[in-house]
């Protein structure tokens, strides 16, 4: 179950990044009146910002598989 709340929260995650990115390029636009540049560029934002705030809450969950699979290579030598 905590397997699933954590993948749950990934996806949470990356789309407030994606959300907030479209939200404030769009809201930028109206208020200087550049449409569609800022929401373009929120949207390449907050896409960046999502998938590399997962990679780093991703990194320490596949690392220490990484270890065992490492000491696991060892033994077989």
């Amino acid at each position: 179950m905590s397997d699933v709340l954590r993948l749950v929260g990934f996806g949470w995650y990356f789309a407030t990044c994606l959300g907030g990115g479209t939200f404030g390029g769009y809201f930028l636009d109206r208020w200087l009146g550049t449409k569609p540049w800022f929401l373009i560029a929120g949207m390449l934002m907050g896409t960046v910002a999502g998938f590399y705030g997962m990679f780093k809450m991703l990194m320490p969950v596949y690392k220490p598989n990484a270890e065992e699979n490492d000491k696991a290579g060892d033994r077989l030598e």
